[in-house]
């Protein structure tokens, strides 16, 4: 062999130096720098693969919320409901008492008015009676041509007003 090397020229002593030159080196390389390199790379890899875990673990805790949130929002969306419904039915609670209320106002109002029309026509009719009287005792007087005694005055009066009322 070495004829080969020698033909082709290469010095096999050159050869053996640079092997043993690239073996130190490489064994150099591999305490002191392989070493801290892979330990950084390994802390690397470690760092990454907690990142990851706690990415895993962040999705997992925002799906959580994400459904817990749903359901709140779900819960609020039937109590809105409910509350809305309750609302109705104590509006219209309220309205059927208003107008009951209402309605009651208007009767009591209503009787008082006739009443009040009742009162106002007997009082008319009262009136009435009293002029019609009043004209027949001063009818009466000029029929008779004479002066009536105010005896005489109140017995006409009394008897025009019992005839009014039979008739009425």
């Amino acid at each position: 062999m070495p004829g080969i090397l020698e033909q082709l020229g290469v010095e096999w002593r050159l050869v053996l130096a640079q092997v043993s030159t690239f073996l130190i080196f490489l064994w150099l390389l591999k305490r002191f720098v392989f070493g801290k390199f892979l330990g950084l790379l390994e802390e690397r890899k470690k760092r990454i693969k907690k990142g990851l875990e706690l990415t895993l673990r962040m999705e997992q805790e925002v799906k959580r919320l994400s459904e817990r949130q749903e359901q709140a929002l779900e819960q609020i969306g039937k109590e809105g409901e409910k509350i809305i419904v309750r609302a109705k039915q104590d509006a219209e609670l309220r309205t059927k008492t208003l107008l009951s209320q209402a309605r009651q106002k208007a009767e009591k109002e209503f009787e008082r008015a006739k009443a009040d029309i009742v009162r106002e026509k007997e009082s008319a009719i009262k009136e009435v009676k009293e002029e019609i009287a009043d004209l027949t005792v001063s009818a009466t007087e000029r029929v008779l041509s004479r002066a009536i005694t105010q005896k005489d005055k109140k017995r006409f009066r009394k008897e025009a007003l019992e005839a009014l009322s039979r008739e009425i």
